[in-house]
């Protein structure tokens, strides 16, 4: 199940829009998040929400997140609203992305009967890929990165097409973008798919 942010949408658009706050959710305050929840994901056989949040915890302690806590309050924010944005920021959206991430995958197994795997942690750094096939890798993001045009957001896009690039030229397979908005997944990638393994199997890819 997806945690749905219990804010105040106009907080939650305020803290996310402050520059000086997100500076302070990078790995060196927060850890990595994503890479802490595949190596909680791979340690059990059915992964639960507040299991996730304790072996989160345990790795990272306290002490950083009070700090980042301590700088939002700094700003004017209650302090149940800084503890729990924190806690949305670093294990919720966290948690909701290997939602969508298991989500497409098995999109994709059912309609290509393929197999799919996550990516591994180092493939996701050096190739921005969540999911893999013998065919092409997968990229899951938020709707709100498809349509978003913030400078910092286009700086991450042309990052992540240049890793995209670099993983083509290396394995041959092309990477392409499934985008999720709350629980409903856009399925257009599918059609995309299609086109590629069509060309492919016709010579021209």
């Amino acid at each position: 199940m997806r945690v749905e942010c219990k804010l105040k949408q106009s907080t939650y658009k305020s803290l996310n829009s402050d520059k000086e706050i997100n500076k302070y959710f990078s790995r060196t305050y927060v850890g990595s998040c994503m890479s802490l929840l595949r190596e909680y994901r791979d340690s059990v056989d059915e992964p639960e929400y507040i299991e996730w949040l304790h072996f989160y915890l345990n790795k990272i302690g306290t002490e950083k997140l009070k700090f980042v806590k301590n700088i939002i309050m700094d700003k004017g924010y209650e302090e149940d609203v800084a503890k729990y944005y924190v806690i949305f920021r670093t294990v919720s959206q966290t948690w909701n992305g290997l939602i969508s991430e298991t989500k497409v995958k098995k999109i994709l197994e059912d309609s290509f009967k393929i197999d799919v795997t996550y990516a591994n942690d180092e493939t996701d750094k050096k190739y921005c890929v969540d999911l893999e096939t013998d065919l092409f890798g997968i990229q899951v993001k938020p709707e709100s990165y498809r349509v978003g045009n913030n400078p910092s957001l286009n700086r991450d896009k042309g990052i992540h097409l240049k890793s995209h690039k670099l993983y083509e030229q290396e394995t041959g397979k092309k990477v392409f973008f499934a985008y999720y908005n709350g629980d409903k997944v856009d399925e257009s990638f599918k059609h995309q798919i299609n086109i590629y393994l069509e060309l492919k199997n016709n010579g021209k890819q």
